[in-house]
């Protein structure tokens, strides 16, 4: 069996433009579900890279999780190239925090309003997690919303770079018990993501990057299903070219009942 080919977004990026900087692999299949609500984003010329899930139970997963992700690389791009379309918005942004701070949160943002824009007819409700990295001075710019993940592996040692936006996390957070029972029937309970009522927050960080440093991007269906010492195993055990594919695939034979995707890209220099 081979790996499906990352889904395509409507946004699709020049192959010269991406092969710029070939630091990154990406690989998305649809697993034992009927159809991949998995979305993937990675532009090396950008140095923006992006997964998203479309929230499962609601029609248009998939939807929501490709005009998200078109939304965030069109904000981004827009920056870059000095033509923003709602300059006011990205100056409020802009002001919260630092500067690549705030355009990784405008354009969460953006993708957010995006996400409510179409929700029209059989779509009203849809919705889909986000998780962001950006290279920009030397450092990464991570945000998320939901329970797609961030992680960062320096010298064998993996690090979460996000903390799920769920509702397990947040039980535990708060000191109250858990059984294995609950633990499983909340798994997938996100309490938070792009396209609900009102504004959907991003959580927003600068880390440091150093020399060698490999960044995993996944959705649910892949951390779900591998404990870290497993994800470290395989980032670091796996020629880079081929990293993504064997890591969906490991989730995949784990017994994942979700799509499984992942961006898995080396620091730029």
């Amino acid at each position: 069996m081979t790996p499906e080919s990352p889904i395509q977004t409507p946004f699709a990026i020049p192959t010269e433009r991406s092969a710029a900087r070939p630091i990154t692999r990406t690989a998305s299949i649809t697993g034992r579900r009927e159809a991949n609500e998995d979305a993937v984003l990675a532009d090396d010329a950008l140095r923006l890279y992006a997964v998203a899930d479309g929230l499962g139970g609601r029609p248009g997963g998939a939807t929501a999780s490709r005009v998200a992700l078109g939304a965030l690389w069109r904000a981004v791009s827009a920056f870059a190239t000095g033509d923003v379309p709602n300059a006011e918005r990205l100056q409020r942004d802009l002001g919260r925090r630092g500067l690549y701070e705030g355009l990784l949160e405008h354009a969460s943002r953006c993708a957010h309003r995006a996400v409510r824009r179409g929700q029209q007819g059989p779509l009203a409700e849809m919705a889909t997690t986000v998780a962001a990295v950006f290279f920009a001075e030397g450092a990464a710019i991570v945000a998320h919303v939901g329970d797609s993940r961030v992680y960062r592996l320096r010298q064998g040692s993996l690090t979460a770079l996000t903390a799920d936006h769920s509702l397990v996390t947040e039980l535990t957070a708060l000191g109250t018990p858990i059984s294995a029972a609950q633990r499983q029937a909340y798994a997938h309970v996100v309490t938070r993501a792009l396209g609900v009522r009102g504004e959907a927050e991003p959580e927003v960080r600068r880390v440091d990057v150093a020399p060698g440093d490999l960044f995993l991007l996944c959705t649910d269906g892949l951390h779900g299903a591998l404990a870290d010492d497993r994800i470290a195993a395989l980032l670091g055990g796996t020629t880079h070219e081929l990293v993504a594919d064997q890591i969906v695939w490991a989730a995949f034979a784990a017994g994942s009942e979700d799509n499984v995707s992942a961006v898995v890209l080396r620091a730029p220099a």
